[in-house]
């Protein structure tokens, strides 16, 4: 029985955890969707420095959120 409660315990945390991680991605979205956010420039500027020989068009698929 101790570790059926156990069990139910870990569902509900991962519930919970998965609950916050839905509304992180919608408030990231949301924020990223009124204005660049930092976070974003320096991914973008990583993906531009990795992906440096590829054109401009290829690489600029953040145009999808705007």
């Amino acid at each position: 029985k101790l570790e059926n409660v156990e069990n139910a315990n870990k569902n509900s945390v991962g519930l919970i955890g998965a609950c916050f991680k839905l509304i992180y991605k919608i408030t990231f979205l949301l924020t990223h969707i009124k204005h660049k956010t930092i976070a974003y420039d320096i991914i973008e500027s990583l993906y531009r420095i990795h992906d440096s020989n590829a054109n401009s068009s290829r690489f600029y698929t953040g145009n999808i959120l705007y």
